[in-house]
């Protein structure tokens, strides 16, 4: 028992770190904190890198929907010139008042 007291009573007073070989006990602390330091900075750069994966992400998905809405925007124009083009030979021409509403009825 009193070996046991004698142990923690030691270690609370940090004998370990204090003697005469105690250049070996800093050394490997110092290497743990220094390796707990690296992998914290590792995981921290890891995250900022995420972080701006995810906002480019965003930002992409958006371009891609306004491209999208361009492209098919062009599609359709080109589609009404190209109409256009076909019915002006026969003297087709738009309405200078459109209809409002179409019923078709069967």
């Amino acid at each position: 028992m009193d070996k046991l007291r004698d142990l923690v009573l030691s270690v609370i007073r940090l004998d370990p770190l204090t003697q005469q070989g105690a250049l070996k006990n800093w050394s490997i602390i110092a290497a743990v904190i220094l390796c707990f330091l690296s992998i914290i900075y590792s995981n921290l750069r890891y995250d900022v890198k995420m972080m701006e994966l995810n906002e480019l992400s965003k930002t992409l998905k958006v371009e891609e929907a306004i491209y999208l809405k361009w492209k098919s925007k062009n599609a359709q124009y080109r589609l009404e010139s190209n109409i256009s083009k076909s019915v002006k030979a026969s003297g087709l021409r738009p309405s200078k008042y459109p209809p409002n509403r179409i019923i078709i009825r069967r």
